[in-house]
């Protein structure tokens, strides 16, 4: 799965080295529209739009990530955290 390949990638990020960013944010969106209804790469699509501060959206994405498999422990952390921070629990 091409996910697999990105991996790699998302590394330097997670840990705040935001070099490749710009890279990674667009080829994680063309992963997400090429391939809508995985749980993973809609998950890390949610994560780096966290990470550019686009919450609601990435609120967004993590809720998609959890309707397609909802055994994603950890969307379902990021979204619940989100989802506190912004007052939005009920939505």
């Amino acid at each position: 799965m091409k996910i697999q390949k990105i991996a790699p990638l998302l590394t330097p990020i997670y840990k705040n080295n935001l070099e490749d960013f710009d890279f990674v944010f667009q080829l994680s969106k063309t992963i997400v529209e090429a391939h809508p209804f995985d749980a993973v790469s809609n998950y890390i699509y949610a994560d780096l739009l966290r990470i550019d501060q686009k919450l609601d959206l990435s609120i967004s994405y993590y809720k998609k990530s959890v309707e397609i498999d909802p055994n994603e422990i950890g969307a379902w952390q990021e979204m619940l955290f989100l989802e506190l921070q912004l007052n939005k629990l009920d939505s």
